[in-house]
């Protein structure tokens, strides 16, 4: 039986593409991307070969950021803001994440948004609640939120005060 080295692999495809698209997500850049690849394809991985995978994601994310929600049904929002670690330019470092999850009536959860906005203020979380608006999303009969003021401030100021459960423990 012949064994197989990892330059034998046929060219980039789909899951080179993930593979590339998921180093610069965990915050390398592309010539550490190229090199690191060089190896796995015989040196055929080269610059415009990760520019255009990263182009491909950045355009797929733009796309899905965009999407109507016109046709979403949603009954009740979560929302909650949340930070992760990540390495930007060779340091650790902290991002506020704000989290905007739907569930439909079938109790299937939805991504609806996913935003890096620095913080959890009022102003912040008006300029998520705005786009989900501009993109079509209703009402929701219910709202989970974790009780941060600028949340509540920035749904006040959105006319989307409805019921909603301060998900708080012991709250």
């Amino acid at each position: 039986m012949e064994e197989r080295g990892l330059a034998s692999l046929p060219a980039p495809d789909a899951w080179a593409d993930a593979l590339i698209a998921s180093t610069y997500l965990a915050g390398t850049n592309t010539r550490r991307v190229r090199r690191a690849l060089a190896a796995v394809f015989a040196g055929g991985v080269g610059k415009d070969v990760v520019s255009r995978v990263w182009r491909k994601v950045k355009t797929d994310w733009d796309v899905w950021n965009a999407r109507s929600l016109q046709d979403e049904p949603m009954v009740r929002l979560i929302f909650d803001g949340t930070v992760v670690r990540v390495r930007l330019d060779r340091k650790a470092t902290s991002i506020s994440l704000l989290v905007v999850i739907g569930v439909r009536v079938d109790g299937q959860k939805v991504l609806l948004a996913i935003k890096s906005m620095g913080g959890e203020t009022t102003e912040a979380w008006r300029t998520v609640l705005d786009d989900l608006v501009a993109r079509g999303l209703r009402r929701p009969q219910f709202l989970i939120v974790d009780g941060a003021p600028g949340l509540d401030k920035a749904l006040a100021a959105a006319g989307m005060a409805c019921r909603h459960k301060d998900a708080r423990w012991g709250r």
